[in-house]
C-alpha cells in the first residue's frame, strides 16, 4: 500500500505484495507482530506502519507506509437572536477548526 491518507475514526487496509527472491513463501512480518500481508489499521494520530517481507533463503526486506490522520473539521455556530416575533431573520457566526 503506497502512503494514504484517512480523517480521524476512519480505518484502512494495508496490503504487502511480495515477489521475487526464491518465489515464496513469504512470510510478512509487521513491527506490531502481526504476520499476515495484510493489516486494518484504525490510528489516531499520524503513523508510520513498517514490515518486514522474508522468504526462505534470504535477509529480509524492510519497507514502511505512512498513514496521515486528517483532523475532522470543528464547526461552532452562535445566532444573533434567538428570540423574537414571527417572522424572525436569525443571522449565524460561525468559526471553523
Amino acid at each position: 500500500t503506497a502512503d494514504s491518507q484517512i480523517c480521524q475514526g476512519e480505518s484502512l487496509q494495508l496490503n504487502a505484495v511480495a515477489s521475487a527472491g526464491n518465489g515464496g513463501p513469504y512470510y510478512y512480518e509487521w513491527s506490531s507482530g502481526e504476520r499476515d500481508s495484510t493489516r486494518l489499521v484504525s490510528p489516531e494520530n499520524t503513523t508510520w506502519f513498517n514490515i518486514g517481507v522474508t522468504d526462505s533463503c534470504s535477509l529480509p526486506i524492510l519497507d514502511s507506509v505512512q498513514v496521515i490522520v486528517n483532523k475532522n473539521p470543528s464547526l461552532e455556530v452562535t445566532a444573533n437572536d434567538t428570540m423574537g416575533c414571527p417572522p424572525l431573520q436569525v443571522e449565524f457566526d460561525y468559526m471553523r477548526d
